[in-house]
């Protein structure tokens, strides 16, 4: 049976930032409006566009996220990058205080562990090797 989803919106317009922060959201879909080049730059970026929309997932319904600094920019393609070579999924949480001064943490998790650790009643496993299986492959954050 098909899951009826919400869609709430864009975070920071329809959603407020304080709705969104602590939640662990799944990138769907991401439309990059700028590009890295190889030495690190961002390229192609206009002056009132984001970098990037984000499509995201979360239990709570979904949801859109207009990336709009530069170090979250730089967090997202890099973690998309790596996605897209090695696999995994790509998982966002909103910190930090909102609009132009948005702090993104950005994980790459192994394929299926955001399912399991965002089930209702997930309890994180005492078995190491299946907790590892669940572990961030890499985490971008600030600071």
């Amino acid at each position: 049976m098909a899951e009826n989803r919400a869609t709430l919106g864009i975070i920071g317009r329809d959603v407020t930032w304080e709705q969104a922060k602590g939640i662990d959201w799944l990138m769907t879909t991401m439309i990059p409006q700028a590009r890295v080049d190889e030495h690190g730059r961002i390229r192609d970026a206009g002056w009132l566009r984001p970098y990037a929309m984000l499509h995201l997932h979360a239990r709570e319904g979904d949801a859109f996220l207009e990336v709009t600094h530069k170090v979250d920019f730089l967090h997202i393609w890099e973690a998309w990058q790596r996605q897209q070579r090695d696999g995994g999924e790509v998982v966002v949480n909103p910190n930090g205080p909102g609009g132009v001064r948005a702090r993104l943490t950005v994980y790459l998790v192994p394929t299926g562990a955001y399912a399991v650790v965002s089930a209702p009643g997930f309890r994180a496993p005492n078995d190491p090797e299946q907790l590892r299986a669940l572990s961030p492959i890499q985490t971008w954050t600030w600071g």
